[in-house]
């Protein structure tokens, strides 16, 4: 089964690479997610990355947040609203969110933290 390409976006201070390979999809996040309805800009991105990893079978997702310098509180309900996502996907077609940041950030430490535990068993941290 072959997955249609998946844009990378561009939007203001906010840009997202998108690296398609045989094995999964990586994320690399840059700038700052502060603009006051990143909803909008995101979710559709997100969901089709879900679907798309879901559909595949692929084992894990990954997210780089190491050049992301700010994200605001609305920017970290896009990325709850992933993990609700994935768990609310059947087992079969889950995969691990892997999302990396920086820990020296204390926004990054504190906030990956949290959703790592949001995600359960379906989130891994790794540092930069």
């Amino acid at each position: 089964m072959s997955t249609q390409a998946i844009e990378s976006l561009e939007s203001g201070k906010i840009r997202v690479d998108v690296d398609t390979r045989a094995d999964g999809i990586t994320l690399t996040f840059h700038g700052d997610i502060d603009i006051r309805d990143p909803i909008a800009l995101l979710d559709p991105l997100l969901e089709q990355v879900h679907d798309a990893a879901s559909a595949q079978g692929f084992a894990t997702v990954t997210a780089d947040f190491t050049d992301v310098a700010y994200m605001n509180s609305a920017g970290i309900k896009v990325l709850a609203g992933w993990i609700r996502r994935l768990r609310r996907t059947e087992s079969g077609s889950r995969y691990v969110l892997k999302m990396i940041y920086v820990p020296n950030l204390t926004w990054q430490a504190t906030t990956f933290r949290v959703l790592e535990r949001l995600g359960q068993s379906m989130v891994a941290l790794e540092t930069a």
